[in-house]
């Protein structure tokens, strides 16, 4: 299979059509994950990196996915790397990540943006019988907007448990992006949206950003200490671009 799809890969790239890849990250790969860095830089492709957490069935992925300890050690392998590397190929999530660090240490208000789901949903997902669902709530019938079979999407963003949706999304940013030093830079997205199994609490029962605010603070930490955001704003700016996001001096 992994041949077959490199074939494939080489002639798309023959025929000069553009393309991405994305890597499930899991328990098998993620030792290597530096050879998956480099045969990509290699190849000049983009990808993402999707570590894999949520299940079909119970126990379906017992003994793949990974810690968020686990998952926040690989992508720091890869954020040295990227950092290293002289190519222009965009890594996400790490790309997204760069660019909300990039963004608070330019310290300029017009980049505050917080995400709001009334006004930006992102991703939905579609039952078999026609079940719609925010990201963050996929198959519980309590969080259910609605059913694309029997009403219009305008009607749905009314419905009972869609607002319900929506006040669990803004409670789990208030809870974890309130008091964060990214917040607004980082529009709080990945804490609104975290399904089930991305949440992880503390011993008191409070809710964690275990994975985005960890990986932005070790970005930050490398940009202050390597001195690239205390003088060259062209560099930062060359920061933005590779990251996939507009600059302004």
């Amino acid at each position: 299979m992994e041949k077959k799809v490199l074939r494939n890969m080489q002639v798309l790239k023959d025929e000069g059509v553009q393309f991405g890849c994305i890597t499930v990250l899991s328990r098998l790969n993620a030792p290597y994950i530096e050879d998956i860095y480099h045969f990509f830089e290699e190849i000049d492709t983009s990808f993402r990196l999707l570590p894999i957490y949520r299940t079909g069935y119970p126990m379906q992925q017992e003994g793949l996915a990974l810690t968020n300890t686990e998952i926040v050690d690989s992508l720091k392998k890869v954020i040295v790397l990227w950092l290293a590397s002289e190519t222009d190929i965009q890594v996400l999530p790490i790309q997204d990540y760069i660019t909300h660090v990039v963004r608070r240490l330019n310290g300029r208000d017009r980049w505050r943006r917080y995400y709001d789901k009334t006004e930006a949903e992102v991703v939905y997902i579609v039952d078999t019988d026609g079940s719609l669902y925010s990201n963050a709530d996929a198959y519980d019938f309590q969080l259910c907007h609605g059913n694309i079979f029997e009403e219009p999407l305008v009607c749905m963003e009314k419905s009972e448990k869609y607002l319900r949706a929506v006040e669990a999304a803004h409670n789990r940013m208030r809870a974890t992006c309130g008091s964060c030093h990214f917040y607004g830079a980082c529009s709080g997205y990945f804490m609104a949206e975290a399904t089930p199994e991305q949440r992880e609490y503390d011993q008191e029962g409070h809710l964690l950003c275990n994975v985005v605010q960890p990986l932005q603070d070790f970005i930050e930490e490398i940009l202050v200490c390597s001195g690239i955001v205390e003088g060259d704003l062209l560099l930062r700016g060359r920061m933005m671009e590779r990251a996939g996001a507009p600059f302004t001096a």
